[in-house]
């Protein structure tokens, strides 16, 4: 499955994980189907929607990373999702069911679209639109400003490599050392808060440990300390994660 041309390289990694497990799931799945003779036909089509959702939803996660890192707008970010789920239901109908059809037979077929609508009426589909309009509001909340971040030069010819993307950099007052940031004590008594509901269950819960379970990606507090005392390093999307993390129960893995 072809990413659209300007997906952020450095997204797609998590991505290509995702379809190499779906694949994985789907073989070993389709293959108990082989022991029932009849009615395949909607067990195959159930799976194959199962794979699309686990691949769609791990790209549009990423996609919405490129939008709280400032590389994608949210106008491009929808526009990108809505090409990549019809491409990829269609690919996997072409290769994943013997009786799909052509490519062209499927771009516009009522199976292809039953099976969009499908994904758009899921309750992932809802967690997704509202965990952009989050990303979203953060990135217009007066709170923040957004400046470019420069590219850097080329091997001392002071070129520049392109332009330079916009991003959420921090607070008008907090992150700087500049007097009290309301942004950063509301977020320390949130982590002060889920700390204290945690202690009473007998967990004692630790920056780093908030910083793996929220994000694969983290492996050291440095994040969550950033985004507690509203750093300009954070990123909206940062924000988003340890939110996020901090709504769930049970909490982290207990």
């Amino acid at each position: 499955m072809e990413y659209p041309q300007d997906f952020p390289k450095h997204l797609h990694g998590p991505v290509d994980t995702l379809i190499t497990e779906a694949e994985v799931e789907f073989t070993k799945a389709k293959k108990r189907l082989r022991s029932h003779r009849y009615g395949n036909e909607y067990a195959v089509g159930r799976l194959i929607l199962r794979f699309v959702k686990k691949v769609f939803f791990a790209f549009a996660q990423q996609a919405r990373e490129a939008v709280a890192e400032g590389l994608w707008t949210g106008e491009r970010m929808r526009s990108a999702v809505d090409e990549f789920l019809h491409k990829l239901v269609v690919v996997a109908y072409h290769q994943k069911d013997a009786r799909g059809g052509s490519l062209l037979e499927l771009l516009e077929s009522d199976a292809t679209r039953r099976m969009e609508g499908e994904v758009k009426e899921s309750s992932e589909w809802v967690e997704h639109q509202e965990q952009l309009a989050a990303i979203l509001r953060s990135q217009t909340a007066p709170d923040f400003v957004r400046r470019p971040i420069p590219k850097n030069s080329g091997e001392g010819d002071g070129r520049s490599k392109g332009p330079a993307p916009l991003h959420a950099e921090g607070a008008l007052k907090g992150g700087n050392g500049h007097g009290s940031d309301p942004v950063a004590a509301e977020r320390s008594a949130l982590l002060n808060a889920y700390r204290a509901d945690c202690a009473k269950r007998g967990i004692r819960i630790t920056d780093e440990m908030i910083a793996e379970a929220a994000r694969s990606s983290w492996h050291d507090r440095t994040p969550v300390q950033r985004w507690k005392r509203n750093d300009p390093r954070s990123k909206p999307g940062d924000d988003v994660a340890i939110r996020r993390l901090l709504q769930k129960k049970p909490h982290l893995n207990n």
